[in-house]
């Protein structure tokens, strides 16, 4: 008798062990994303990721710093307060990258536009081009300020001599007049070829942006195949296609 009383109890007391394990193993956040296919990164006491759409379950527990990424879309940042076994949710619109903000941000600084369209290796090239076009720029001026000062001091030490001075004395003011108006002409076509550069490198990063913008479809072409992330509402897969 005694057993079968013990063994009612254990019977009775399951289903109110496993409601409560249930209760600990719930919650989560649940994270949705238009489009889908967004790579989710939740920072805090631990780091987590997924991608969208996605429940994340690791008993999340305190401030997050949440961020969310597309190819070829804002990235969406916000912070978020977890409790575990309370199940939370986020839902996000990302907004498209523009060709229109890429071309505002090369012209300011070349390869500017082409980073935010994630295109990092143009980037860099129109950025050492640009610093390297300046550099050169800047020297040429300095180079050409200095031949151009030394051009009107020679005009003014010809002038000057001009009523005092004997014939050899002339002759070699007039010489070196002339050399030094030489060096200053050819310091100026340097200049101006400079200027020429510096001008050609922010239209060149402009007119990259403008006409060679990626567009949104994303994944990876190797010798044809392109795979590129498959994404609904219940699964996350790939695709892979070939063009013929």
């Amino acid at each position: 008798m005694v057993k079968r009383l013990l063994l009612w109890l254990v019977v009775g007391m399951l289903p109110a062990g496993l409601a409560a394990q249930d209760n600990t193993t719930s919650g989560g956040l649940t994270v949705r994303s238009t489009p889908p296919g967004a790579v989710v990164t939740l920072d805090g006491d631990v780091l987590v990721t997924g991608v969208t759409p996605t429940t994340l379950q690791h008993r999340l527990s305190g401030s997050f710093d949440v961020t969310i990424k597309k190819h070829l879309y804002e990235t969406y940042k916000t912070s978020l307060a977890l409790e575990p076994g309370r199940a939370q949710s986020l839902e996000v619109s990302l907004s498209p990258k523009t060709r229109f903000k890429g071309a505002l941000r090369s012209v300011l600084i070349p390869g500017w536009g082409q980073v935010y369209s994630e295109q990092k290796g143009k980037g860099l090239l129109f950025g050492i081009l640009a610093v390297g076009s300046v550099t050169a720029f800047l020297i040429a001026e300095d180079e050409f300020q200095m031949r151009h000062d030394r051009f009107e001091a020679s005009v003014s030490a010809y002038d000057a001599a001009k009523d005092t001075s004997d014939f050899a004395t002339l002759l070699r003011l007039e010489q070196q007049l002339r050399e030094d108006q030489r060096d200053a002409y050819d310091a100026e076509n340097v200049r101006r070829v400079t200027i020429g550069a510096v001008a050609g490198v922010w239209a060149l990063n402009l007119l990259d942006i403008l006409l060679f913008f990626p567009d949104r479809e994303s994944g990876v072409e190797v010798y044809g195949l392109h795979l590129a992330p498959a994404t609904d509402q219940q699964t996350f897969g790939l695709t892979l296609s070939r063009n013929f």
